[in-house]
């Protein structure tokens, strides 16, 4: 079965950003995808489907523990 959502860090790691850039997004509410958060203070989560839409590419093996590898996106090829 494929995960639906990954942590922080994971999110950080797949969208090229650091994890508290994405924690900002959350504590602000002005990032350009949400986190899903199930308890006030818990840890938050970030759905797969919306990381892919921002990128513009599918994520089809999510292998976090992999060498980081080149994918096109709308932008050109960027290493996710």
């Amino acid at each position: 079965m494929r995960k639906i959502a990954v942590n922080t860090r994971d999110a950080a790691a797949l969208l090229g950003r650091a994890p508290q850039t994405l924690r900002h997004w959350a504590m602000e509410g002005n990032g350009p995808i949400a986190p899903i958060e199930f308890s006030r203070g818990g840890p938050l989560l970030w759905r797969i489907a919306e990381i892919e839409k921002l990128l513009g590419v599918s994520i089809a093996d999510l292998d976090l523990g992999a060498e980081p590898r080149a994918v096109a996106g709308p932008e050109g090829v960027s290493r996710v």
